[in-house]
């Protein structure tokens, strides 16, 4: 808490690559749908 700024940058430097993870599963789970139905 001494250092707010440091820890809000490091949330959203944490936070970012967690949805881009997030969408990078959800992008691969969509593609195997697709592909299992054709």
């Amino acid at each position: 808490m001494a250092q707010p700024g440091f820890d809000d940058t490091v949330e959203d430097v944490a936070f970012i690559p967690g949805i881009a993870l997030a969408i990078a599963a959800a992008l691969g789970i969509g593609i195997r749908k697709i592909m299992k139905k054709k």
